[in-house]
């Protein structure tokens, strides 16, 4: 994520994508899946030092927001594969 930051020109854009894994915590009791585990988008956000333009904190694990119980009860909102649901999330570095 540092990387990225350095090399974004300022007022620029990161579009990224991030599994959500249904079947790890804090959805289940294991802690990973044969892919690995769900990891803090807040905590990648934060170590890049952009800006979160687009995601949704109640959806993004790591945020005070987030909560596993209301994606489960409307688990048919999303797009979820194999118990992996795929989100979205835009960055953007500081600076015009």
């Amino acid at each position: 994520m540092r990387e990225i930051q350095r090399i974004l020109k300022p007022g620029g854009f990161f579009i990224a994508t991030t599994d959500l894994f249904l079947d790890c915590q804090p959805f289940a009791d294991r802690i990973a899946n044969e892919w690995r585990q769900n990891v803090s988008v807040r905590r990648m956000v934060e170590e890049s030092d952009l800006l979160l333009k687009s995601g949704l904190p109640c959806y993004l694990h790591g945020y005070p927001e987030f909560d596993a119980k209301e994606i489960c009860r409307s688990k048919r909102n999303f797009l979820i594969v194999n118990d992996v649901m795929t989100q979205c999330l835009v960055l953007q570095k500081f600076g015009s």
